[in-house]
């Protein structure tokens, strides 16, 4: 239980992973799908036992029943816990009626899962993930309230008293390109392979940007999902497109964690390093666990 070990210090009482000293659970759902991905990686290439793999993939489809909104299959929640924003989901069936949507589940929230549900051969809860995104076209996904924000007033100031109270509805999440690349790629109809090409520019584009922005600024480090749908282009229907983003990205500059925390002096692994430790209240380690997989986006082939 090598990985898993690793992450035990961030489960909370829910059993779900968390940030370590505060238990704030706002990217649990991102997280849970970041493990999952990686333990499907770090299983292909030999790098994690068939016991504990075939624990990780039992736990993550637990994970996703705790975090799936029961009157509306395939809608999730960010954590379960009630009594924090995080966990809002009103409405959610009457996908018809998004102005009544009081929801939280982001882009962030959406790939990790999106990508460990395939990997994992999740087929049902993939499937139900799809149907709900196709209710909203595969435009949007359902987070309509801003984070942090209770919708009751006395609640939020009581909670939050930091953070201004806007409970009003706002625009979604915009799901593009990638995404709708990560359906085709779970696909077994290669009719449809042709369109990567067209929809992995989205991918050439960002790694561009990420490295140029990495020169700017290096301690810029929200790739999380980036990098994983580097990995997953790798693994599911590579094309030409999506090769050359994992070679140009793979020249992102270094961050500059605190050196105690310095896994690899790669800059993608020190993006994933910095994250993860920066504040005072850490991440779960998932760059530790990363950095077993680094090796993936150092070999374009």
């Amino acid at each position: 239980m090598k990985y898993f070990n690793l992450l035990r210090p961030s489960l909370d009482s829910f059993g779900l992973i968390t940030q370590i000293n505060s238990n704030d659970g706002g990217d649990t759902a991102q997280r849970e799908g970041m493990f999952a991905f990686g333990a499907y990686l770090l299983h292909k290439y030999n790098l994690m036992g068939d016991a504990e793999f075939f624990f990780i993939k039992t736990r993550y489809r637990l994970v996703l029943n705790k975090l799936e909104v029961p009157d509306a299959p395939g809608n999730y929640v960010r954590h379960p816990d009630t009594s924090k924003w995080y966990s809002d989901s009103q409405n959610l069936s009457k996908w018809y009626k998004p102005w009544t949507w009081n929801s939280r589940y982001s882009r962030d929230q959406l790939i990790p899962n999106l990508l460990a549900m395939h990997a994992l051969n999740l087929k049902d809860k993939f499937r139900h993930q799809f149907l709900a995104h196709l209710k909203r076209g595969l435009l949007f996904t359902n987070n309509t309230r801003n984070n942090h924000v209770y919708m009751n007033k006395e609640e939020h100031f009581q909670k939050v008293p930091h953070v201004e109270w806007k409970p009003g509805w706002k625009l979604p999440d915009i799901t593009g390109p990638t995404i709708w690349g990560f359906y085709i790629r779970s696909t077994k109809f290669p009719i449809f392979n042709i369109l990567l090409l067209l929809l992995d520019l989205e991918i050439l584009i960002n790694a561009i940007l990420k490295l140029y922005i990495s020169y700017k600024d290096p301690n810029d480090a929200d790739d999380l999902n980036f990098i994983l749908t580097l990995l997953f282009t790798k693994e599911f229907k590579p094309t030409l497109i999506s090769k050359l983003s994992i070679f140009i990205y793979s020249k992102r500059k270094k961050a500059a964690p605190p050196p105690v925390g310095y896994l690899s002096e790669f800059g993608p692994q020190t993006a994933l390093d910095l994250y993860f430790l920066r504040g005072n209240d850490p991440g779960p380690p998932l760059h530790r666990i990363y950095k077993d997989l680094m090796f993936l986006l150092k070999d374009i082939n």
